[in-house]
């Protein structure tokens, strides 16, 4: 059993029924309840979203009081205590969906969106739309009548659940998704700067990381994302690029140009050189 649905399964103060109503992996867990468990305080380590079908009596989240409608979304934090009043007692109900994320695993898609892990939802209520509800049913359905790829599938589907989450609902993140990708976008800009500037020096990924200000697997998507190219790419095409004009110029040689645009050596900028441009450097140079 995975560390998420045992830590939840010893937060909640009554027992969860490891039956066909819950469904789960490492990321989350669906569970399908038909009770709203009165009087009892809980606190989870991991995000907590609850859509119940109909509207439960009032609950106290925190010190506050809240009315919850029905179909609507209602978000617990990590950490943030959770009752439900009701003086007979629990609660009968239809089945409704309660889904728990892992808290590391929705900072890691939350840092990949907004380069920030932090996230905190807000307590309100909210409608989410019918794509998101129908990855729901489709993680349930896998998870139920598993085939070939069924740990891969709900892997991503636990990732497609978690980012429409991000989306929809609202957080310290809302409205900045553009913003983002505009600062994202900068940030590649300063990056090719640095290459055009130090294209003949030894650079490596961290060097670019680090001018990028962003982790390695974020860099190098954003990077291919808004060029295209990989970093590797690009910077070969700068030195390429570079070599081609010192060529027109016919003040150096083949092998000085090579060392000067940062290649290995002479034999690394050839077998480059042919492949970007199409013909050696030698019968490239003799047509100029």
């Amino acid at each position: 059993m995975g560390d998420l649905i045992s830590r939840v399964s010893r937060e909640l103060s009554v027992e969860m029924p490891f039956q066909t109503n819950v469904f789960y992996n490492k990321n989350i867990i669906i569970v399908r309840p038909n009770l709203f468990v009165a009087n009892a305080e809980n606190s989870f380590s991991d995000y907590h979203f609850s859509i119940p079908s109909v509207a439960p009596p009032p609950l106290k989240l925190g010190r506050k009081e809240y009315s919850v409608k029905a179909n609507r979304v209602l978000v617990i934090n990590p950490e943030e205590s959770i009752m439900i009043k009701n003086s007979a007692g629990n609660l009968p109900t239809t089945e409704y969906t309660v889904l728990f994320i892992n808290k590391k695993f929705l900072q890691e898609i939350s840092y990949e969106i907004y380069g920030n892990s932090y996230v905190s939802f807000s307590n309100t209520n909210y409608k989410i739309s019918n794509m998101l509800r129908y990855s729901f049913e489709l993680f349930a359905k896998e998870f139920k009548n598993p085939h070939a790829g069924n740990l891969l599938l709900l892997e991503s589907l636990s990732t497609q659940i978690t980012i429409g989450l991000l989306r929809e609902l609202k957080s310290n993140f809302s409205n900045k998704v553009h913003e983002k990708n505009y600062d994202g976008i900068q940030h590649i800009d300063r990056v090719i700067e640095y290459m055009e500037e130090n294209y003949n020096a030894a650079i490596n990924l961290d060097d670019l990381c680090q001018v990028a200000n962003q982790s390695l697997y974020h860099f190098i998507r954003v990077f291919k994302q808004e060029t295209g190219k990989t970093p590797h790419e690009y910077l070969i095409d700068i030195r390429i690029n570079k070599a081609e004009d010192m060529m027109k110029r016919e003040e150096h040689s083949i092998k000085e140009i090579a060392e000067i645009c940062g290649f290995i050596n002479l034999s690394h900028f050839c077998t480059v050189f042919k492949k970007k441009i199409g013909e050696s450097a030698s019968s490239y140079r003799k047509k100029l």
